[in-house]
């Protein structure tokens, strides 16, 4: 989903605010990640990165200045501002099937797909 408003600036008293929270030992812990991450995007600390995904975005954060954000703070944060998380999608070939055991992920083969072939809607 795309964003409805762009982001707008922050203005003095607002970022102020935010350096207040974060350095308060009385806030709760979620509002002083929130502060934290506002007060970095603002700070313009990003990356060339044209994809991101949580796990990349979290691992960008925590070597600037948010070392304990977790995924979730940075899912909500994004949500609130109007973005979405979307799982990566991963394709199998027809016949094929990704098997998730203990393990770990195990493709297995269907002998009956090989004669198989495509029809249309008509069945034909």
């Amino acid at each position: 989903m795309r964003q409805k408003e762009p982001l707008r600036t922050l203005n003095e008293r607002e970022e102020r605010e935010l350096q207040r929270v974060v350095k308060a030992s009385s806030e709760r812990v979620d509002v002083v990640k929130r502060a934290q991450a506002l007060l970095a995007v603002r700070a313009g600390k990003a990356d060339q990165t044209a994809m991101w995904s949580l796990s990349r975005l979290q691992r960008a954060l925590r070597r600037s200045d948010l070392p304990q954000i977790a995924r979730e703070t940075i899912r909500l944060t994004l949500h609130e501002c109007g973005y979405s998380y979307q799982r990566t999608r991963t394709w199998v070939r027809t016949g094929y099937a990704l098997r998730v055991r203990k393990a770990g992920t195990d493709t297995t083969y269907d002998e009956q797909t090989r004669g198989a072939k495509k029809t249309d809607r008509a069945g034909v």
